[in-house]
């Protein structure tokens, strides 16, 4: 893997190295040996695996860019991964104890290593750091297994978090950098053209084109889980490793082909400064809370639901904490209803929106509930569930 490894963390203030990972993810302490935790034969998830992956725009530039362009850029990414790791330890590191795992306990902090890597599987330019969070934690005075559908919970809240960060760290280094909306919450650096974009994006072209054969709609309009399952099932082997100066030579060289040559990169890197723009929350507030926001596809939502929206509606990027900030201001706002708190679960919301129109529907059917107009004939169902059901194909 073409990659630079990171320290394993163990909880604040200890540091593991990366020989020591695999002792840890079967249960034993990287010291002496000691049995942490009992690996039976449920134990069957050693690790899970996070990414962290930074615009297209970005990774064009760790490639083609100067040194000092390289370093500003690697500075801000790291403050991101820093920043997400900050956020996902509180929010997703649990554990559960008690028969069936009846009861959720905090655990003390992720045991993980971190591998930053500059290419995609295809050997494309793609700056991103994977991230493998050990299935072990340590709660109330003993070492046991993560509920790891916390951390699946919170990935998506955790991804829209570093993007934020990264961009506002960019900016803060290179005041040249100006931000254009990508989609989805989406950014990418402007004045970096598109079609530099998609020459460094292969695998993305292959699997949206998957996608438009397999549905006939455009990556656009199918969810993240959708385009997650292609990407899985057209995933190929990684590409063989590259020399990394052999590796700049040539990205540099395609870039230039694609009209984004030295006296490109030049004039970006000479712009003016622009000014940073920050989003009105009012108007944020307005669209989350309507009938294309939070509750467009579910009834509630939680603070991380919120905070991913709102993360991506800051054009320039923000901290963690302008991040946090926004979240609770929204939540606090009267058009957000929060719903009866539920032991060991996260806060939910809904929207006076959403309730409007369900106390529509309820009262559109308690005036017509004499009409008979909704029931189907005893004789039909009767004839539907009597029909065999078909079978399926292996297709």
């Amino acid at each position: 893997m073409c990659g630079t490894e990171r320290a394993l963390r163990l909880a604040p203030g200890s540091v593991v190295e990366r020989e020591e990972l695999m002792s840890l993810m079967r249960g034993r302490s990287p010291v002496d040996g000691a049995v942490l935790r009992e690996m039976g034969r449920c134990s069957t998830v050693a690790a899970i695996d996070l990414t962290l992956s930074a615009p297209k725009s970005v990774s064009v530039l760790f490639a083609v860019a100067e040194p000092d362009v390289l370093s500003a850029l690697l500075e801000a990414h790291e403050r991101a991964i820093g920043e997400a790791r900050e956020y996902l330890e509180p929010e997703a590191c649990w554990t559960r104890r008690g028969r069936g795992g009846a009861e959720r306990v905090r655990g003390d902090g992720f045991v993980a290593a971190a591998y930053r890597h500059r290419m995609s599987r295809a050997g494309d330019s793609q700056r991103h750091t994977q991230v493998v969070v050990a299935n072990l934690t340590r709660a109330a005075g003993r070492y046991t297994a993560l509920d790891a559908h916390a951390l699946y919970e919170h990935k998506s809240a955790a991804g829209a978090l570093y993007r934020a960060v990264l961009q506002g760290e960019v900016r803060e280094r290179l005041p040249w950098v100006s931000w254009r909306p990508a989609g989805r919450g989406l950014f990418e650096i402007d004045r970096v053209p598109d079609r530099v974009l998609r020459h460094f994006s292969p695998r993305r072209v292959e699997i949206e084109d998957r996608a438009a054969e397999l549905t006939g709609a455009s990556a656009a309009m199918l969810s993240r889980e959708r385009m997650q399952g292609i990407t899985l099932a057209t995933r190929q082997r990684t590409a063989a490793r590259t020399d990394r100066s052999q590796w700049r030579d040539q990205a540099r060289a395609r870039a230039a082909e694609q009209g984004f040559g030295g006296a490109e990169i030049g004039a970006l890197i000479r712009g003016q400064a622009v000014v940073n723009v920050t989003p009105d929350l009012a108007e944020v507030a307005a669209r989350l809370s309507g009938s294309s926001g939070l509750t467009e596809m579910h009834n509630t939502f939680t603070h991380r639901h919120a905070l991913a929206e709102i993360a991506g509606s800051f054009p320039d990027g923000a901290t963690a904490a302008q991040l946090d900030a926004a979240t609770d201001r929204y939540l606090s706002y009267s058009a957000v209803i929060p719903l009866e708190p539920v032991a060991n679960r996260e806060a939910r919301f809904t929207t006076e929106s959403l309730l409007t129109c369900e106390r529509a529907i309820l009262d559109g059917a308690q005036q017509r509930r004499n009409e008979q107009s909704g029931v189907v004939p005893s004789d039909r169902v009767a004839q539907a569930t009597a029909t065999p059901k078909p079978a399926l194909n292996e297709g």
